[in-house]
């Protein structure tokens, strides 16, 4: 089927160029407009799947690479899941608005039940400058942490990612029955503020730009993949 759109699309091609070159640019721009519109999304989903193929590809080869001299992240004080002697230790850099960053939840949940034991999952700020209630939201979680609800403020953060304001943090805090005046003090306390400019300082001399970014054993992988491209980059970092 690929095949066959390759060579309706060379020979289309050279039929628009025949007409272009004889001065029928008219008659060209019409069979363009006209195969756009019968093709359009064919040719535009037959792209989009190579440059995904392409870039998992790269970032496979890239995690490869990397495995071999992985990066060190200090992750003292940072929230995390699983065991800390755990093989495998993934270190999570998130931004609370970022829509990416929301999707990869579930996913991290079910690596955490199929390798009972095996995964620890570390949480790292990094609030975008596009967002601007990002680091709202850290803070918020830091304040949660402080009495140790990071995950439950986490999650309802998450579950109401277009509404974050102070006035819902503070309505979460109390729905989660943390001490208010202790959580809102926190909210804006400097070690709260500095906490996050660690780890955005750790995310920017790691080489971690857009969230979210994680590191699998020192090793970089990006984005909201799927549960079965995870295991493949799982098993590659076990063999290691």
């Amino acid at each position: 089927m690929i095949t066959s759109m390759n060579r309706a699309l060379r020979l289309v091609s050279g039929i628009l160029l025949a007409l272009s070159l004889s001065g029928c640019q008219k008659i060209a721009d019409r069979y363009i407009d006209d195969y756009l519109e019968r093709n359009g999304p064919k040719v535009m989903a037959k792209f989009q799947g190579r440059q995904r193929q392409m870039d998992s590809a790269q970032m496979e080869q890239q995690f490869e690479q990397q495995l071999k001299n992985p990066v060190q992240i200090l992750t003292t004080g940072s929230p995390s899941k699983g065991p800390d002697n755990a093989p495998i230790t993934l270190v999570e850099f998130s931004d609370f608005e970022c829509p990416f960053c929301s999707r990869v939840v579930p996913t991290l949940e079910q690596l955490l039940k199929e390798y009972p034991g095996q995964i620890r999952i570390v949480f790292k700020h990094l609030p975008l400058p596009m967002h601007k209630n990002a680091r709202l939201a850290a803070q918020a979680s830091i304040a949660a942490q402080n009495q140790g609800k990071f995950w439950e403020m986490h999650d309802k953060i998450f579950e109401n990612q277009r509404g974050i304001s102070e006035a819902s943090v503070k309505e979460w805090a109390k729905a989660l029955k943390l001490n208010l005046a202790k959580f809102t003090k926190d909210l804006t306390a400097p070690a709260t503020i500095a906490r996050i400019d660690e780890d955005m300082r750790i995310a920017n001399s790691v080489g971690a730009r857009s969230t979210p970014t994680f590191y699998l054993n020192g090793a970089q992988v990006r984005g909201a993949l799927p549960i079965d491209v995870w295991k493949k980059f799982i098993a590659k970092a076990m063999v290691k």
